[in-house]
Protein backbone atom coordinates (compact mmCIF):
# COMPACT_ATOMS: atom_id res chain seq x y z
CA UNK A 1 0.00 0.00 0.00
CA UNK A 2 2.80 2.37 -0.84
CA UNK A 3 1.54 5.79 -1.92
CA UNK A 4 3.54 9.04 -2.16
CA UNK A 5 0.85 10.96 -0.31
CA UNK A 6 1.53 8.83 2.80
CA UNK A 7 5.16 9.46 3.66
CA UNK A 8 5.02 7.52 6.94
CA UNK A 9 5.11 4.28 4.96
CA UNK A 10 8.29 5.35 3.22
CA UNK A 11 9.79 6.36 6.54
CA UNK A 12 9.16 2.89 7.94
CA UNK A 13 10.56 1.15 4.87
CA UNK A 14 13.70 3.25 5.22
CA UNK A 15 14.02 2.45 8.92
CA UNK A 16 13.71 -1.27 8.27
CA UNK A 17 16.22 -1.16 5.42
CA UNK A 18 18.80 0.96 7.24
CA UNK A 19 18.29 0.75 10.99
CA UNK A 20 18.12 4.55 11.17
CA UNK A 21 16.61 6.26 14.20
CA UNK A 22 13.24 7.90 13.54
CA UNK A 23 14.67 11.36 14.29
CA UNK A 24 17.37 10.79 11.67
CA UNK A 25 14.76 9.76 9.10
CA UNK A 26 12.62 12.79 9.92
CA UNK A 27 15.58 15.12 9.34
CA UNK A 28 16.55 13.80 5.91
CA UNK A 29 16.68 16.46 3.25
CA UNK A 30 16.68 16.01 -0.51
CA UNK A 31 20.42 16.73 -0.58
CA UNK A 32 21.09 13.73 1.71
CA UNK A 33 20.08 11.21 -0.98
CA UNK A 34 22.57 9.98 -3.55
CA UNK A 35 20.63 7.80 -5.97
CA UNK A 36 23.65 7.15 -8.19
CA UNK A 37 25.67 5.60 -5.37
CA UNK A 38 22.66 4.29 -3.39
CA UNK A 39 23.78 6.09 -0.24
CA UNK A 40 22.35 8.36 2.41
CA UNK A 41 24.20 11.09 4.26
CA UNK A 42 23.14 11.11 7.92
CA UNK A 43 24.39 14.28 9.57
CA UNK A 44 21.50 15.44 11.71
CA UNK A 45 18.33 14.42 13.50
CA UNK A 46 14.96 16.05 14.03
CA UNK A 47 14.20 17.22 17.57
CA UNK A 48 10.56 16.14 17.78
CA UNK A 49 10.45 16.52 21.58
CA UNK A 50 11.45 20.14 22.15
CA UNK A 51 12.44 22.49 19.33
CA UNK A 52 10.89 20.88 16.24
CA UNK A 53 14.07 21.69 14.39
CA UNK A 54 17.31 20.08 13.34
CA UNK A 55 19.77 18.91 15.97
CA UNK A 56 22.95 16.82 15.89
CA UNK A 57 22.63 13.05 15.69
CA UNK A 58 22.46 11.21 18.99
CA UNK A 59 26.23 10.76 19.17
CA UNK A 60 27.00 13.93 17.23
CA UNK A 61 28.51 11.85 14.45
CA UNK A 62 27.89 11.96 10.72
CA UNK A 63 27.90 8.91 8.51
CA UNK A 64 27.22 7.81 4.98
CA UNK A 65 25.42 4.50 4.69
CA UNK A 66 24.65 2.30 1.73
CA UNK A 67 21.06 1.38 0.96
CA UNK A 68 19.95 -1.53 -1.20
CA UNK A 69 18.85 -0.70 -4.75
CA UNK A 70 15.25 -1.85 -4.26
CA UNK A 71 14.73 0.46 -1.28
CA UNK A 72 16.39 3.35 -3.10
CA UNK A 73 14.09 2.77 -6.08
CA UNK A 74 11.06 3.03 -3.78
CA UNK A 75 12.46 6.19 -2.20
CA UNK A 76 13.21 7.66 -5.63
CA UNK A 77 9.50 7.45 -6.45
CA UNK A 78 8.71 9.55 -3.37
CA UNK A 79 11.63 11.89 -4.08
CA UNK A 80 10.39 12.58 -7.60
CA UNK A 81 6.80 12.95 -6.44
CA UNK A 82 7.75 15.41 -3.70
CA UNK A 83 9.78 17.54 -6.11
CA UNK A 84 6.96 17.49 -8.67
CA UNK A 85 4.51 18.91 -6.13
CA UNK A 86 6.35 22.24 -6.03
CA UNK A 87 5.27 22.60 -2.40
CA UNK A 88 8.63 21.73 -0.97
CA UNK A 89 9.14 22.18 2.74
CA UNK A 90 11.17 25.31 3.56
CA UNK A 91 13.76 23.07 5.25
CA UNK A 92 13.92 20.81 2.17
CA UNK A 93 12.90 17.71 4.18
CA UNK A 94 12.16 14.65 2.09
CA UNK A 95 9.25 13.36 4.19
CA UNK A 96 7.45 16.66 4.85
CA UNK A 97 3.85 16.97 3.71
CA UNK A 98 2.37 20.45 3.39
CA UNK A 99 5.34 21.85 5.28
CA UNK A 100 5.03 19.44 8.20
CA UNK A 101 6.92 16.30 9.03
CA UNK A 102 4.74 13.39 10.23
CA UNK A 103 5.12 13.03 13.98
CA UNK A 104 6.30 9.87 15.71
CA UNK A 105 2.74 8.98 16.73
CA UNK A 106 1.65 9.01 13.08
CA UNK A 107 4.59 6.79 12.11
CA UNK A 108 3.78 4.38 14.94
CA UNK A 109 0.07 4.29 13.99
CA UNK A 110 1.03 3.38 10.43
CA UNK A 111 3.31 0.65 11.75
CA UNK A 112 0.60 -0.64 14.09
CA UNK A 113 -1.82 -1.00 11.16
CA UNK A 114 0.84 -2.79 9.10
CA UNK A 115 1.59 -5.17 11.97
CA UNK A 116 -2.11 -5.91 12.34
CA UNK A 117 -2.47 -6.61 8.59
CA UNK A 118 0.57 -8.92 8.75
CA UNK A 119 -0.77 -10.57 11.92
CA UNK A 120 2.48 -9.96 13.83
CA UNK A 121 3.23 -8.40 17.18
CA UNK A 122 2.85 -4.61 17.24
CA UNK A 123 6.09 -2.71 17.74
CA UNK A 124 7.15 0.93 17.64
CA UNK A 125 9.27 2.49 14.94
CA UNK A 126 12.33 2.37 17.19
CA UNK A 127 12.07 -1.42 17.15
CA UNK A 128 12.70 -1.32 13.39
CA UNK A 129 16.40 -0.96 14.18
CA UNK A 130 16.54 -4.40 15.77
CA UNK A 131 15.56 -6.64 12.86
CA UNK A 132 17.93 -4.69 10.62
CA UNK A 133 20.89 -5.20 12.95
CA UNK A 134 19.91 -8.81 13.67
CA UNK A 135 19.76 -9.70 9.98
CA UNK A 136 23.20 -8.18 9.45
CA UNK A 137 24.62 -10.11 12.40
CA UNK A 138 23.05 -13.38 11.28
CA UNK A 139 24.71 -12.85 7.90
CA UNK A 140 28.13 -12.48 9.54
CA UNK A 141 28.47 -8.76 8.80
CA UNK A 142 31.32 -7.22 10.78
CA UNK A 143 30.17 -5.90 14.18
CA UNK A 144 32.23 -2.70 13.81
CA UNK A 145 30.50 -1.97 10.49
CA UNK A 146 27.07 -2.53 12.05
CA UNK A 147 27.98 -0.27 14.95
CA UNK A 148 29.00 2.56 12.58
CA UNK A 149 25.93 2.01 10.40
CA UNK A 150 23.57 2.29 13.36
CA UNK A 151 25.36 5.35 14.70
CA UNK A 152 26.33 3.72 17.98
CA UNK A 153 28.91 5.53 20.08
CA UNK A 154 31.11 2.45 20.17
CA UNK A 155 31.13 -1.24 19.31
CA UNK A 156 30.41 -2.20 22.95
CA UNK A 157 26.96 -0.63 22.70
CA UNK A 158 26.19 -2.73 19.63
CA UNK A 159 27.56 -5.91 21.20
CA UNK A 160 25.55 -5.41 24.39
CA UNK A 161 22.33 -4.56 22.59
CA UNK A 162 22.54 -7.50 20.19
CA UNK A 163 24.32 -10.08 22.36
CA UNK A 164 21.32 -12.41 22.12
CA UNK A 165 21.83 -12.59 18.34
CA UNK A 166 25.58 -13.06 18.72
CA UNK A 167 24.97 -16.09 20.97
Amino acid sequence: RINPTYTTRYMLILQLATGMRIGEVMALQFKDFNFLRNTLNIEKAWDYHDTNDFKPTKNRDTRVISVDKATMAILKQLYDFQLSQKVIDSKQRMFAVNGKIPDVNSVNKTLKRACKRADVQTVTSHAMRHPHASILLLNDVNLAYISRRLGHKDITMTANTYSHVLK
